[in-house]
């Protein structure tokens, strides 16, 4: 979460009177990768791309925003594999990670819908508990944009791992 702080200058933003957060000047507190390595120190300091990895694999554990699944059409679903009908102009992934309007946000949105499910019939007549989020299925394959067509998702690393080696 440092890393973040860092990069994005979040430990720049000047408090106002009122307690509200002054946003100006966004790129002005933007850090590059070498200023946030010199910040870091120890390991990082004078080595800008390992800062720029760090900030990569904290950029990779922020969760994919989750759309609503009502418009995703399941083709075929087991415990390992999950087919899925991608219609014409809907990006196969997210252009970025907080941003959705893709089959693979759909896909997150889908899987969170099917653990709250599960949770909430495990829990019937228990204490609820809180699942931890589940991981979205990995697109074994991509279509263009404008291309309609089925996509075959793995749900497991494992799967992934089997369906690829048959697909390469």
């Amino acid at each position: 979460r440092r890393v973040l702080h860092l990069r994005f200058g979040l430990d720049r933003v000047e408090a106002a009177a009122d307690g509200s957060h002054s946003l100006k000047d966004v790129e002005s507190r933007r850090r590059t990768p070498a200023e946030v390595a010199e910040a870091l120190g120890g390991k990082y300091k004078g080595k800008p791309e390992a800062a720029l990895n760090h900030i990569r694999n904290a950029l990779r554990s922020i969760p994919l925003v989750a759309d609503d699944p009502t418009d995703l059409k399941v083709l075929y679903e087991d415990d390992e594999l999950l087919a899925v009908a991608k219609p014409p102009f809907l990006r196969s992934t997210p252009v970025h990670r907080f941003v959705g309007k893709s089959l693979t946000n759909q896909l997150v949105g889908y899987t969170l819908q099917q653990a709250v499910a599960k949770s909430a019939a495990a829990a019937e007549g228990s204490r609820p508990s809180r699942a931890p989020r589940p991981e979205p299925p990995l697109l074994l394959h991509r279509l263009d944009q404008p291309t309609s067509g089925v996509v075959l998702c793995a749900k497991t690393k494992a799967a992934a791992s089997i369906m690829q080696e048959c697909w390469h």
